[in-house]
């Protein structure tokens, strides 16, 4: 069994023997029982949608993944167009720099900054204040 599994299980069968407990002590009292049959049957739904969603957050199993490998459609080869775009360089404000040399505002072409492997891109001051761009190797 999933370890992860086994807590939601414990719990579920925890809140049922609570139920239990509960409605022999409370006897004949109507709307006690019915009282603690939704609150319980509420707990029970949430420790399971608690469950559920922290399993789909992690991501598919690597099982899953496998099947997706194999039903996955081909791609058409990349046109000449595509080649040159990926080619170039980009990066944004606050990225780490990859690839030394001479880079130049999206928005500014005149606005450059010569920057060297590890260093943060600055934003660009083109219009006298600094905003976020994108950065494109010239050189």
């Amino acid at each position: 069994m999933d370890a992860s599994l086994k807590r939601p299980i414990y719990l579920t069968v925890g809140l049922v023997i609570v139920l239990v407990v509960i409605l022999v002590i409370s006897g004949s009292n109507t709307s006690l029982n019915v009282f603690s049959i939704i609150i319980i049957l509420g707990l029970i739904a949430l420790v399971w949608f608690k469950f559920f969603k922290e399993k789909n957050s992690r991501g598919p199993s690597p099982i899953d993944s496998l099947d997706n490998v194999t039903s996955m459609p081909k791609q058409a080869p990349p046109k000449e167009d595509q080649l040159a775009e990926d080619e170039d360089v980009r990066t944004r404000t606050g990225a780490p720099c990859e690839k030394a040399g001479l880079y130049v505002c999206k928005d500014h072409p005149k606005r450059t900054v010569s920057m060297k492997e590890g260093n943060r891109f600055p934003p660009c001051r083109g219009d006298k204040k600094g905003h976020s761009t994108v950065w494109i190797l010239k050189e």
